[in-house]
């Protein structure tokens, strides 16, 4: 006989690493990062016997001061067209949450909607799973509609990288697109290095994130966010921290030995010419002399504008989640003067090579947005589809309102399913 009921920490991490697809915001490590920064958390589920069926971490936060919402960001974790345990979900999480002063309850499920290309374009003949909408829905559950939300908690868009065939860094590199295999060799070639931040040093994280925040124009989750994620997942090997610096000792000296090269190019060219005048000798001396005088500026900046700065200076940073199957890139930030450095290329080259020691199945590039949702800046999203890759589409939020009395109340004084 199946029921619902309250799991215990270890009964919800055992499904949860289970649990295909896996996501690490229904985890025992963001659960405990959530309490850490104050939340209140509870982990439910169906069981079927002693046997868990169905799982979800559900985080309460605060409403109108009074008030809470309880959600499950990435849950519940079952099989959503199974519609005796969508039944006895709904009518599970009505009991429970109606002696208490929750006004609504939000399940965010991490199904995929419906196959999409790389450029967001519906795939004939792929998956589809609206079916399990109308599922939820003939529960009880109420669907919030297919918003455009570009955040970390309700996004409907994604771009992921399926590299379960990638098995070496060469078959990597040669799945990105042109420009970005392009950037990453460049990163290389200059020694742009990067390594993991410790615990102490998660304050130069938050400058480059505000940095960027201020920048792009999005909220900065803070230090006290970061330490709380570092502290939870880092021992464990399921997160790194990674910033991208530039040591400028090695730099001129790849400065020098590159300029160097062009210098025996132009003498060779030069000789050449000499001898048997060609117009590709002439066009061999003028692009050796003008990487020659690029290098130059380059070597002029650096002791110009660089080294007072130095001997090392920071680019860009990144933290990544390991779960399972899958390799998540969260947050990120670059400092905008040094951004022709191409720094995050060689972050993500670090991640992704992770990632593939880990026998990771999927690299998620987490939330994107692009002219196929309606939206006008594409950056972002063509920095990701640089990589390789897909659009993916989630269902979005589906609530239910365990006290109509008190959701009919804030519903006067308040937008809650905005909110």
């Amino acid at each position: 006989m199946k029921t619902f009921c309250k799991l215990t920490e270890a009964e919800f991490d055992a499904f949860s690493r289970s649990y295909r697809p896996a996501t690490f915001l229904q985890s025992v490590p963001m659960a405990r990062s959530q309490q850490e920064r104050g939340s209140q958390i509870a982990y439910y589920g169906i069981k079927d016997g002693s046997e868990v069926v169905a799982a979800g971490l559900f985080t309460l936060t605060p409403f109108r001061r009074f008030f809470r919402i309880a959600s499950a960001f990435g849950g519940m974790l079952m099989d959503y067209s199974n519609e005796e345990d969508l039944a006895i979900l709904y009518e599970g999480l009505r009991q429970e949450f109606s002696r208490s002063r929750v006004a609504q309850v939000r399940i965010l499920p991490y199904f995929n909607l419906i196959e999409r290309d790389i450029d967001g374009e519906i795939v004939e003949g792929g998956y589809d799973n609206h079916e399990l909408v109308t599922k939820l829905k003939t529960a009880g559950f109420h669907h919030h509609g297919y918003q455009n939300h570009y955040n970390t908690t309700d996004s409907r868009w994604f771009f992921q990288k399926d590299i379960s065939q990638i098995t070496t860094p060469d078959e990597l590199l040669a799945s990105f697109g042109g420009q970005n295999r392009w950037a990453t060799r460049k990163t290389q070639k200059l020694g742009i290095q990067v390594r993991d931040l410790s615990l102490d040093e998660l304050d130069q994280f938050d400058r480059i994130l505000e940095h960027t925040a201020d920048r792009r124009e999005f909220m900065n989750r803070g230090i006290d966010y970061y330490r709380s994620i570092y502290h939870c997942f880092v021992p464990s090997g399921e997160a790194r921290f990674l910033l991208a610096e530039l040591d400028l000792d090695h730099y001129e000296a790849q400065l020098q030995e590159l300029r160097q090269t062009q210098v025996e190019e132009l003498r060779e060219s030069e000789r050449r010419f000499a001898s048997k005048p060609t117009n590709k000798m002439e066009n061999r001396i003028r692009t050796a002399q003008e990487a020659i005088d690029g290098f130059d500026d380059k070597l002029a900046e650096l002791k110009r504008d660089l080294r007072p700065k130095g001997p090392v200076i920071p680019l860009a940073a990144a933290v990544f989640l390991r779960y399972v199957g899958s390799v998540t890139y969260l947050f990120s930030g670059a400092y905008s003067e040094y951004l022709h450095f191409n720094a995050p290329y060689a972050i993500q080259w670090e991640a992704m090579n992770w990632a593939l020691e880990n026998k990771a199945d999927i690299y998620d590039f987490y939330g994107t947005e692009g002219a196929f949702c309606g939206a006008k800046d594409e950056g972002v999203y063509h920095f990701k589809k640089g990589f390789g890759g897909f659009v993916v589409e989630k269902p979005g939020i589906f609530s239910l309102n365990p006290n109509p009395g008190l959701y009919k109340f804030l519903s006067r004084v308040s937008d809650i399913d905005r909110e």
